[in-house]
């Protein structure tokens, strides 16, 4: 398959996040078929590699990659996922972060209007909004 972006999210010890953050790509309105989702697990000590294992067996477009030995960085996990990358564009995230639901339609529209090399947002806390 072609996708048209790689999300890669380095992972350690999240599995408190990691299904909320995960549920964000996947809900996408870009459509979660045209993203590959790389999740990098850097030795996590919890759950987390059963929670990557469990959202794999689910879907064809994530890609878990297994470290055996904790980095105690996410750059690692973010080079291996460039590594593994099979899209012309990659987005990172971290493992306790989520999407806007548009956010991946949104870069990858403006990628192919602009023909830009990079882009980039700023960020804001969902729990801190209140109605």
């Amino acid at each position: 398959m072609n996708y048209k972006i790689s999300v890669i999210i380095p992972c350690y010890n999240a599995e408190s996040t990691l299904k909320r953050c995960i549920d964000s790509v996947i809900n996408q309105s870009f459509g979660f078929e045209n993203i590959e989702l790389i999740l990098y697990d850097d030795a996590s000590t919890d759950t987390t590699k059963d929670i990557i294992e469990d959202y794999a067996e689910k879907y064809d477009n994530i890609v878990p990659i297994y470290s055996t030995e904790n980095s105690g960085f996410p750059v690692r996990g973010r080079n291996k996922g460039i590594e593994s990358a099979t899209s012309d564009y990659i987005m990172f995230m971290d493992n306790d972060d989520e999407y806007d639901l548009k956010v991946c339609e949104f870069f990858y529209n403006e990628l192919e209007k602009t023909n830009s090399d990079l882009i980039s947002c700023g960020k804001f806390n969902l729990d801190t909004i209140t109605s």
